[in-house]
């Protein structure tokens, strides 16, 4: 038998506790009917056999893994086994009184069926109260299973989503250098460190889900620098950030898909450019971070459709808020006024502050 299947020490105090009330009960219950000597030693008689017929059926029920079973089925072995377990143990004490009084009761056959019936329901309600515990158990640990395989999987989806965010710095910033390489030599350097910065950051992540809204600040100014080189004076950048908002943590490369998606999918079509405005601050008790570009209208020349802002970059972001924090976080992309897209992001801060301790 493994150490699993060993009886804890929970089992033998309530196994002990119970039949001793018993053995209490019956004790009270015989005084003044039978001598003094019978009215204490069968009462503990009758417990022991008790005991040992109950954790014989506990042990038989393991092996056979009866919790595992339909509720039907379990409780229909309980009754069986009661039945069972009653008539042994009148038996049982039949025998030993016999042998050590040698007397035999008048209508012993309705005394004994009398016993059996009262000790079939002292041993379903045993029965009963340990099967009902191991089911609770195992319902239990189902949930503890389930719960973990959930967490395995939200992380595995944000592992994967991750894993789609990453290439568009890769991507993006090598289109910027391209152009550098033969006419600045040192600007061109300048985007390889920034490319650096991004992707040392990126693959430091590790396991963060979240970091300092700062550093994510860091990676968005590198991010714009090298949009700047592509963009020129097409790109102008706003921010609106308030004190205190630094410190607060938000999840992983959120704020830099934002600023990228504004770009990709409004400035980047627009010949003239636009400004791109980068706002951040505490509304009671959320955390609001906004990005504003402007849009093509649609119908332009440039082919561009509203619908088109969405992208995979914030639905992937959509889906990483909804995994760690569910419902109460949202991002919402605004595009009722023409020529305008406004990507808004709002987290309570005690999700933010409950997520930074993990």
């Amino acid at each position: 038998m493994n150490a699993s299947s060993r009886p804890s020490r929970a089992y033998w105090i309530c196994q002990a506790s119970g039949w001793l009330l018993y053995v209490v009960v019956a004790m009270f219950q015989s005084l003044g009917s039978l001598p003094f000597q019978r009215s204490v030693l069968e009462p503990f008689l009758a417990a022991a056999i008790g005991m040992s017929l109950t954790h014989g059926a506990r042990s038989v029920a393991r092996r056979r893994a009866w919790v595992l079973l339909e509720p039907r089925a379990i409780w229909s072995r309980v009754v069986l086994t009661s039945v069972l377990l009653a008539s042994v143990h009148v038996g049982l004490l039949l025998v030993i009184e016999l042998y050590a009084y040698g007397d035999r009761p008048p209508s012993a056959e309705l005394v004994a069926l009398y016993a059996v019936m009262r000790w079939s329901m002292i041993f379903f309600i045993w029965l009963s109260v340990y099967f009902g515990h191991a089911l609770m158990g195992q319902r239990h640990e189902a949930e503890v299973r389930r719960l973990s395989a959930e967490r395995a999987l939200e992380a595995a989806e944000l592992s994967a989503l991750r894993s789609q965010l990453n290439p568009h710095f890769l991507f993006n910033s090598l289109n910027s250098i391209r152009a550098l390489i033969a006419s600045d030599q040192e600007a061109a350097q300048a985007c390889v460190t920034r490319i650096a910065n991004i992707l040392r950051y990126s693959l430091s992540a590790g396991q963060r889900q979240t970091v300092a809204f700062e550093q994510e600040l860091e990676i968005v100014d590198d991010y714009l620098a090298l949009e700047a080189y592509r963009l020129e004076e097409r790109l102008i950048v706003e921010r609106h950030i308030d004190d205190g908002v630094g410190a607060i943590r938000v999840p992983f490369m959120l704020l830099q898909l934002l600023v990228e998606n504004a770009i990709k999918h409004g400035i980047s079509h627009l010949p003239a450019g636009g400004a791109l405005s980068i706002s951040a601050r505490k509304d009671a008790d959320a955390l609001v971070v906004e990005v504003k570009n402007p849009t093509p209208t649609p119908g332009s020349a440039s082919g561009f459709e509203p619908r088109d802002g969405v992208g995979i970059g914030l639905s992937n972001a959509a889906d990483r808020l909804a995994l760690l924090y569910g419902g109460r976080a949202a991002l919402k992309l605004d595009l009722s006024v023409v020529g305008q897209a406004t990507s808004t992001v709002r987290i309570p801060i005690s999700l933010l502050v409950e997520e930074g301790r993990r």
